[in-house]
Order: structure tokens, then C-alpha cells, then sequence
């Protein structure tokens, strides 16, 4: 008996486990890949030009958007917005969000966390409109990839879990990177005005919508609670289908990863079009930087 009730708890712990890491996995990991490819891009520019300069080109668009998307959570939270600032390159801080909630509220400590990693949310959302918008062709071409059987590991072990998701991770990112090198070369997408117009509002949003330690530190906040609430649903979801025989519909596990797919993707696209934006950034700056201070960047260094 007692046995039985251990195994039972290792199973609802792995398999909350298992959905956080699907469901969240992804945007910290891709956060922090946003946030090092930002910072090193910034800190070209800040050598290069001065500091102010990455915000007045990029900043502008992708600055107001991570903030108003703090703010959004907030507001969908109940967290109260104590001030707000939305763009300012007068100062070191060129935007914030100031809240606070009831610590005494699950609702608003669960908040915490999608207010932390709102802007990765908010602006991957975007990003997917403005494929719809300037660049559906593009969108066909680059996410044309093959589908991946997520419900054949459902019933599988977490560190098999974690591997699949963890290489799927690595071959969407090479198909996509292949897709995008192929989509502009064989259907010379670079001579349409509406693909520039689609790349430099994505590198804008991309480039800011990074998850910083600060947003980070306060996402973990809201964690517990959602790793508490996940704990419950999944406890009442194996005793019903102990006990009622009942059990989720497969068609709702497969529109879930289907969502979670499209997601990973976009996040996926904006690591890559933060690289590329790194990249020329780097190319176009290092020469301008050894004619006038003789010395090539070393973007890794402060």
C-alpha cells in the first residue's frame, strides 16, 4: 500500500513536471538565447557608435511592445500598475513597468510569472501576425516542416521527454534555417518591399523581447503557484480516469501540441533573425570601429 501510494505520487510529479517543461520549457530557454544575442548586439553598437544608438534604430518599435505586454498580463492579473513608462532614451532605464498585487491572491501570485515572460509571449504573437500580414508566403515556405509525432512519447519516461523535445528543438531549427537561405533564394523574397518591411519589424520586436534575470527572478515567483495548481489538475485528472474511467480526448492532446509546435517555431525563427541581426551588426560595425579606434570588437567582453 504504502508502496502504491509512493509510485502514485512519482507519477504525478513526473508527469507535472513533464507538462511545465512542454508548455514553459521553451520560452525560458529561448528567453535566455534572446537575451545573450541582445546583449552582445548592444554592446557592438554601445563600442561602435555609443549606447544610445541599437535603441534609437530597434528600440523604439521592440521597447514599447515588451512593456506594454508586462503591462497586459497585469492587467489580465489584477496586479495594479503603479507606473509605466513606455520609451524613454533619455536614461539608462529606456522602459519599465511598475506593479503590485496581493500576495494573499493565488490568482495574482500566478500572475507573476506570465507578467515575467509576457514580452516573449506577446511579441512571438506578433510576429505571427506580421507573417500573416506581409510575409504568408514566407510563413508557408519556412514552417513547412514535417510533423512530429508528440503522442507517440506521451506514455514515455521524462528523460525521454525531455530528449525529444530537446532534439525536435535542434531539427526545427535547422529546417527553418534551411527554409528561410531557400525561400529568398529561389523565390527572391528580398525584392519585395513588404519582406524588408516584415524583417526589420521582427529584428525590432525580437531584439526586445528577450527575457532579462530581472524578468526572470520574477517569473519563478508565479512558478510555484502554477507547479502547485498543475499538481492538483493532474491528481483529479488520474483519479478520474482511475476511478470515472474518464479520460481527455486525444484530439484536445493534439491540438495542445500542435499549438505548442507553431510556438516553438516562432521562437525558434526569432533566435534565428536575432542572430542574423548580430551577425551584419557585427559585419557592418567592425570595420567602422578599427578606423577609428584601430582595434577589431570583441563583443563578449564589457
Amino acid at each position: 500500500m504504502v508502496k502504491d501510494f509512493f509510485y502514485f505520487i512519482v507519477i504525478i510529479l513526473s508527469k507535472t513536471i513533464i507538462d511545465l517543461f512542454r508548455l514553459f520549457g521553451t520560452i525560458i530557454i529561448f528567453g535566455f538565447i534572446l537575451y545573450a544575442l541582445s546583449s552582445i548586439t548592444r554592446r557592438i553598437f554601445a563600442k561602435t557608435l555609443g549606447s544610445k544608438t541599437e535603441v534609437y534604430i530597434t528600440g523604439w518599435i521592440g521597447t514599447p511592445i515588451h512593456e506594454l505586454s508586462h503591462a497586459l498580463f497585469c492587467l489580465l492579473f489584477r496586479h495594479k500598475i503603479n507606473d509605466i513608462k513606455l520609451f524613454s532614451a533619455k536614461s539608462d532605464t529606456i522602459g519599465y513597468v511598475l506593479h503590485s498585487y496581493d500576495s494573499r491572491s493565488w490568482y495574482q501570485q500566478m500572475g507573476n510569472f506570465f507578467i515575467g515572460v509576457g514580452p516573449i509571449i506577446i511579441g512571438t504573437f506578433i510576429v505571427y501576425i506580421l507573417f500573416i500580414a506581409l510575409a504568408p508566403e514566407l510563413k508557408n515556405n519556412v514552417f513547412e516542416i514535417p510533423n512530429l509525432q508528440y503522442k507517440q512519447i506521451l506514455n514515455s519516461d521524462m528523460l525521454s521527454i525531455f530528449y525529444y523535445t530537446i532534439s525536435n528543438i535542434f531539427l526545427y531549427t535547422y529546417n527553418i534555417f534551411v527554409n528561410i537561405i531557400k525561400n529568398v533564394i529561389e523565390y527572391s523574397s528580398f525584392k519585395s518591399i513588404t519582406f524588408w518591411i516584415f524583417l526589420y519589424l521582427s529584428i525590432s520586436i525580437a531584439s526586445h523581447m528577450e527575457l532579462s534575470p530581472a524578468d526572470i527572478s520574477h517569473a519563478s515567483k508565479g512558478m510555484i503557484v502554477i507547479f502547485a495548481l498543475s499538481l492538483i489538475l493532474n491528481t483529479l485528472f488520474i483519479l478520474m480516469k482511475v476511478f470515472l474511467k474518464f479520460d481527455i480526448p486525444s484530439f484536445m492532446y493534439q491540438f495542445i501540441d500542435r499549438v505548442l509546435e507553431t510556438y516553438n517555431m516562432l521562437l525558434i525563427f526569432s533566435a534565428i533573425i536575432s542572430l542574423f541581426n548580430f551577425l551584419i551588426s557585427y559585419i557592418i560595425l567592425t570595420p567602422i570601429n578599427l578606423i577609428r579606434n584601430g582595434t577589431l570588437i570583441n563583443p563578449f567582453s564589457s
